[in-house]
């Protein structure tokens, strides 16, 4: 799967990032990603994957407590057990490399990443909103950005560690699908279309610094 498949292309998260930004995220991406790693270092990025699946699964969680609708309780369900399996795969590739002693002695807290707390705080901050539309808007541009980084990744990763990368980027490509078609559906009126615009670009700078953040930070 490609940067240039029309699904990333015309997703919400890179209309809103704009073109320039979009670039200069996708070539941080490609540098970050082709340095040279060892067990421990690949061990701590995928800790970071881990943790930052483990953020979208509590922000479901949250949404799930005041959702009525079956239809968007039954999506923000489905979705979490997916992102929630995708860190224990990110937790299985820890211990492939440096095993289990060491991922519970040194990861013991799967939302846990000292390095990134604060970028963390700022992308769960935006998570907080009550609004379908901003939420339908947080889990679409989400999930591509996580998509757009998984996908820079492959081509620097080992084959063990893509086929886990192939195996998350399915579901994340399903998500703002499902995301997608949903605002299409139960976002019909013009003024939270208008709001909805506006959060999403809230909400894709606020990606982008956490991603500046993320490969500036030594993980």
């Amino acid at each position: 799967m490609d940067f240039e498949t029309p699904l990333f292309e015309g997703s919400r998260f890179l209309r809103a990032l704009g073109p320039d930004r979009a670039g200069q995220l996708i070539d941080r991406c490609d540098i970050f990603f082709s340095e040279h790693r060892d067990h421990d270092d690949l061990a701590r990025l995928f800790a970071a994957f881990r943790a930052s699946e483990h953020h979208t699964v509590a922000t479901l969680r949250e949404w799930m407590r005041d959702t009525t609708e079956p239809e968007v309780l039954s999506a923000y369900c489905d979705v979490a057990a997916e992102e929630s399996r995708h860190a224990v795969l990110w937790t299985d590739r820890m211990r492939a490399l440096v095993g289990d002693s060491e991922v519970a002695r040194r990861y013991a807290d799967p939302c846990g990443m000292p390095a990134l707390s604060e970028h963390f705080r700022l992308w769960d901050s935006y998570a907080t909103s009550c609004s379908l539309p901003t939420r339908l808007a947080y889990l679409s541009i989400v999930d591509a950005w996580s998509g757009i980084a998984y996908n820079s990744y492959l081509l620097w990763a080992d084959s063990s560690t893509r086929e886990t990368l192939e195996e998350i980027l399915a579901d994340e490509v399903a998500h703002v699908g499902l995301a997608e078609s949903m605002i299409d559906r139960l976002v019909p009126d013009d003024d939270d279309r208008e709001t909805m615009a506006i959060d999403e670009a809230c909400i894709a700078g606020l990606l982008y610094e956490v991603t500046n953040g993320f490969l500036s930070s030594g993980i």
